[in-house]
């Protein structure tokens, strides 16, 4: 039993792993679109909507990313 629960922790936490591996790399993808969408002169608040809609992300979430991202 001690042995199964040993194997169940170390499942969640690989899995853990993979999810934050997948977060980070979305964040960075989003971080070089805001930056490129910047560039090119396309508006904050079309940005944003784009992004909400492509990264199912909610407005607050989006909000948060385009403050930080959008310099």
């Amino acid at each position: 039993m001690c042995l199964a629960i040993q194997e169940m922790k170390e499942e969640s936490r690989i899995e853990g792993r993979n999810e934050g591996i997948i977060e980070g790399r979305n964040v960075g993808e989003l971080e070089g679109a805001i930056t490129f969408a910047k560039e090119l002169g396309i508006s904050r608040e079309e940005v944003k909507k784009s992004f909400m809609v492509k990264y199912k992300k909610s407005e607050q979430e989006t909000e948060e990313l385009m403050k930080i991202y959008w310099k």
